[in-house]
């Protein structure tokens, strides 16, 4: 049996300001949230294998927020997604967290893209 404890709001994070990569600038730059979806909650699942106690209840926590943000550098407006899940983090230098950006920046494609063969490369 899955049980779900979720909890859903709308600009939670609106007006904060956070620091990540800027595609334009191409560095770390301040950015501030104007808008943002955010979930987060833990997934509780009761797996009975334990013999003496009868049930085991397992946990996963994740939260989940989609952002609208724009640079306090060059007011570049992107997309941001910035999720965290307790099952990532698999070894010490993993914390869970997962970014993704959009627009990409052409940087970023070049070093997850350098081992294409180069007529690939000549559209990136």
């Amino acid at each position: 049996m899955d049980n779900k404890k979720i909890e859903i709001k709308e600009n939670k994070s609106k007006g904060k300001i956070i620091r990540t990569h800027c595609n334009n600038c191409e560095k770390e730059m301040n950015h501030e949230i104007l808008m943002d979806y955010y979930m987060s909650g833990i997934l509780i699942t009761n797996c009975e294998f334990d013999l003496t106690n009868g049930r085991i209840d397992y946990t996963a926590d994740f939260i989940n927020d989609y952002q609208i943000i724009k640079c306090s550098g060059c007011d570049t407006i992107s997309y941001r997604s910035y999720n965290y899940y307790s099952e990532y983090q698999n070894d010490i230098d993993d914390d869970g967290i997962r970014e993704e950006r959009y627009p990409f920046s052409k940087r970023r494609m070049e070093k997850e893209y350098k081992h294409l063969p180069s007529i690939f490369k000549k559209n990136i």
